[in-house]
């Protein structure tokens, strides 16, 4: 596992993004090493070489491990303050196999797909926003055509893109999950936190704006 690891960040496949909210500067020497390590970890976790292994009640026992895993991470990046993206990858997964198996879909050659798809994600998140993009619509389609046009599919869409959405601050990207929850009204209906979240970024008020707005109303006031 070592020499995989080794590999995964030799070849800069796991990348910790400098920014000056979650991760600057200042913090990143003494973040890296455990960012790094697990990520790299998580990766492996969810790898097609190892989930293809796994067949029948293999395969359950290593999904109850998987959430186990997760758990434990969520606590070291929470008390590392490491915001790993394998987490947020690995609980999308957790997800769609727990609606999958809702409706006696959660067999091998569906859970490679959702490992393919999520993987794509992870490869494409750095440099190519049109194959993000892409990726994100096949998921979503494959998602529908699986479980329907249900309530399973729309909360779970709805959690995915808010993960993604915390994940990615691309334009383009988001631009892409608002036109996939635009096309559905159902789904419009399930994504009151993604559109928060998206409002959050778009409503920023300076203090210049605030005391126009005061000026604003206090002229509209004078003038009655």
């Amino acid at each position: 596992m070592f020499n995989k690891i080794e590999r995964l960040i030799k070849n800069r496949e796991i990348i910790l993004e400098e920014d000056d909210i979650r991760n600057p500067h200042h913090t990143i020497e003494y973040k890296s090493p455990f960012y790094f390590i697990v990520d790299a970890i998580l990766r492996l976790c969810t790898s097609e070489e190892l989930f293809s292994k796994f067949q029948g009640k293999d395969f359950y026992e290593y999904i109850n491990l998987l959430k186990t895993i997760t758990k434990d991470s969520l606590i070291i990046n929470e008390d590392l303050a490491i915001y790993s993206k394998e987490i947020f990858t690995i609980q999308q997964f957790l997800d769609i196999e727990k609606r999958l198996n809702q409706v006696n879909k959660s067999n091998s050659e569906n859970i490679l797909k959702i490992i393919e798809f999520l993987l794509n994600q992870i490869k494409n998140s750095n440099n190519n926003q049109g194959a993000l993009s892409d990726n994100i619509i096949s998921l979503s389609k494959f998602l529908h055509d699986s479980l329907g046009d249900t309530n399973n599919y729309t909360e779970l869409i709805s959690d995915i893109f808010v993960g993604e959405i915390k994940k990615q601050s691309s334009e383009t990207y988001r631009q892409t999950l608002i036109g996939i929850i635009l096309e559905n009204p159902k789904l419009i209906s399930k994504s009151y936190e993604f559109i928060t979240i998206i409002l959050r970024g778009i409503v920023k008020p300076t203090i210049n704006d605030i005391r126009n707005n005061l000026n604003n109303i206090q002229n509209s006031h004078n003038g009655c």
